[in-house]
């Protein structure tokens, strides 16, 4: 839209409001009696009508408004049809007011869309691509908005699926032809008013002007949906390319843009969730599991901080003899108020914060400790993490542990699983070997459930595999199962390994891997995982040092 019609749209309500403010003058003059007393009092009903948020509420302020200027006319013993007529051009001159602001604040995104298309030069770069409206200038533009109130607009925050793979297979250049592309057609779905912006690479942004009635909004965002969804010519070749779209709608109790990003953030994350190629509209109950995660983050850094994780060990027996031969450490949080947290709750989540190799040093430490006060001829069994595995001092970390806790390096056993190693084979295969010659025992961790552990057996140095729950769970009902079994204690035989079965809760998986000739067995057929200071109660006339029978 041209620049005159933007002054237009400035001049005219500006105009407007200066024919109400005479006339308003106008009817106090008139008024001589009550100049005085009324200047307050329009000061205070102009007051009002600006802060009140709704149509409804002005309507009852302008109702006050009669009621007051009808006492006015009584109070300066005016005649009745004066009094009447004083009242009734002051009460046609405050709704007139209403409706003159009611109309306004239905104009600023229109007239925000106007000017995006004179003022695009400043702050944030917009799209090289596209010539768009940046995140930098959107943020003023919603802001712009919300500082008048205006209540019927909504965000949508488009995420364009798979963009990566074009420019990976196709060029940058395609890229950028495809990007023009769907900005094309992200412009023929909206109104004129709308505002089309760019956020990122692969995420557009828009603001519907007109969003009173939810079918309206959830219309649009399907329309939006079709219009990505349809083929893409590039030279001799159609490709699709699909898009995931966030809602959030402005309400009272959005404040700044920010968080009207961030809701249609929320939305677009729950939409990806949902799978690819659909829309989700912002709900309050979208943000349970974030505020959950957000203080689950704070708290898990505090207690590593704190040092509040306890270590439990649950007992590993030695199939041949009935006889516990090792414990394996796990790792539980103790939290203040949720009392124990399940380690599926918060190892993912330390994961993500980089936590994990923190945490695994605190086990293993605390596991080194322990085990120094059990019987010499038990060993501690304890997870190695593929972030502990890879820092460059691992070696010196675990040798730090041992020789801190007075435990000898023979009555560790390491579990490390098929992925960490497979990460990084060559420099795997050298760590390990250097642990096995200090005398650890390595263990390969969830054996079964990897992607190539024929091939990691043969050139990796393992002592012993420990099979997954998932082949346990299924003896008594899958011969599928039970036959997979048999095949990895006869491999572990032959390559010269011990076997630990993990999971077993029943007595018939009991009976079962002792018969197929596992060499030993955890899980909750024998016992749970139990507190250190319960794990001597095995061996009440056993304390380290003074008693090695096996």
């Amino acid at each position: 839209m041209p620049l005159n019609s933007a002054l237009k749209q400035i001049l005219l309500p500006a105009i407007r409001s200066l024919t109400v403010g005479i006339a308003v003058f106008l009817a106090v003059a008139n008024s001589t009696a009550a100049f005085f007393l009324m200047l307050p009092t329009y000061a205070v009903l102009t007051a009002a009508i600006l802060l009140s948020g709704g149509m409804v509420l002005r309507i009852i302020v302008a109702a006050i408004a009669a009621l007051t200027f009808l006492s006015i006319g009584v109070g300066t013993g005016q005649q009745l049809v004066g009094v009447l007529a004083f009242a009734f051009a002051n009460s046609v001159a405050i709704a007139a007011a209403c409706l003159l602001l009611r109309r306004q604040e239905r104009m600023p995104v229109n007239l925000l869309a106007t000017m995006a298309g004179t003022r695009d030069t400043g702050g944030a770069a917009p799209s090289s691509v596209c010539g768009l409206v940046g995140r930098k200038q959107l943020v003023e533009r919603i802001d712009a908005v919300s500082r008048v109130g205006h209540g019927a607009i909504a965000l949508l925050s488009v995420d364009i699926d798979n963009f990566k793979f074009v420019n990976a297979t196709l060029g940058h250049g395609a890229g950028d032809e495809v990007l023009a592309i769907i900005l094309d057609r992200l412009r023929g779905c909206v109104q004129p008013g709308d505002i089309v912006a760019r956020l990122s690479g692969d995420e557009f942004a828009i603001i519907l002007s007109d969003a009173r009635w939810r079918s309206a909004v959830e219309s649009a965002a399907q329309s939006v949906l079709e219009a990505i969804n349809a083929p893409i010519r590039l030279g001799q070749q159609d490709i699709r390319i699909g898009a995931s779209i966030g809602v959030a709608s402005w309400q009272e109790n959005i404040d700044i843009a920010g968080e009207f990003l961030r809701r249609a953030g929320v939305a677009l994350n729950a939409a990806k969730a949902a799978g690819c190629g659909c829309s989700k509209i912002f709900e309050a109950q979208m943000d349970v599991p974030l505020r959950r995660r957000q203080v689950l983050d704070q708290d898990l850094r505090q207690a590593l901080a704190e040092q509040t994780f306890e270590v439990h060990y649950q007992p590993v027996v030695h199939l041949a003899t009935n006889e516990v031969v090792a414990f394996e450490a796990l790792v539980r949080w103790r939290h203040a108020t949720r009392g124990l947290v399940s380690p599926a709750e918060f190892i993912p989540v330390a994961e993500e914060l980089g936590l994990i190799a923190a945490i695994g040093d605190v086990v293993l430490r605390q596991a080194c400790r322990d085990a120094a006060r059990w019987p010499v001829d038990v060993k501690v069994s304890v997870n190695f993490s593929r972030a502990q595995f890879e820092l460059p001092d691992a070696k010196s970390r675990l040798e730090a542990a041992l020789a801190a806790a007075g435990l000898p390096a023979c009555r560790l056993q390491l579990e490390i699983t098929e992925t960490t190693v497979m990460a990084n084979p060559d420099r795997a295969n050298v760590l390990l070997d250097e642990l096995r010659a200090l005398g650890v025992e390595i263990a390969m961790d969830d054996f079964g459930t990897g992607y190539s552990s024929l091939g990691c057996l043969r050139n990796s140095p393992f002592d012993r595999l420990k099979i997954d729950r998932a082949f346990i769970q299924d003896l008594t009902t899958s011969l599928e199962a039970r036959a997979i079994l048999t095949m990895i204690v006869k491999l572990a035989n032959t390559l010269g390994m011990h076997t630990t079965a993990e999971g077993v809760e029943t007595a018939e998986q009991f009976a079962i891997v002792k018969e197929e000739g596992c060499s030993a067995m955890q899980g909750f057929f024998f016992s749970p995982a139990i507190p250190a200071h319960e794990v001597l109660a095995f061996f009440p006339q056993r304390i380290a040092g003074t008693d090695s029978a096996a």
